[in-house]
C-alpha cells in the first residue's frame, strides 16, 4: 500500500497534520507546572513560521 500522496489536497493535509502536531504539544508543555508560558509561546510562534515557509516550499517542489 502506498502512504504517499498523490494529489494537492493530500500533500496538504499531510503536512498540516504534522502542523497541528505542535499546537497538541504546546498544550501539554503550557500546562505543566512552571513553564514559562511566554518563552513557550515564542517557541511555539518561531516553529510555525518555519511550518508555514515548509509547507509553501514541500509543496512548490513537486508542482502543486
Amino acid at each position: 500500500m502506498n502512504d504517499m500522496p498523490n494529489s494537492k489536497s493530500e500533500a496538504e493535509e499531510a503536512i498540516d497534520a504534522h502542523g497541528r502536531k505542535i499546537d497538541e504539544l504546546h498544550d501539554k508543555i503550557a500546562a505543566l507546572q512552571g513553564c514559562n508560558r511566554e518563552r513557550l509561546a515564542q517557541a511555539v510562534n518561531k516553529y510555525k513560521e518555519a511550518h508555514q515557509a515548509f509547507h509553501d516550499d514541500a509543496l512548490g517542489c513537486v508542482g502543486f
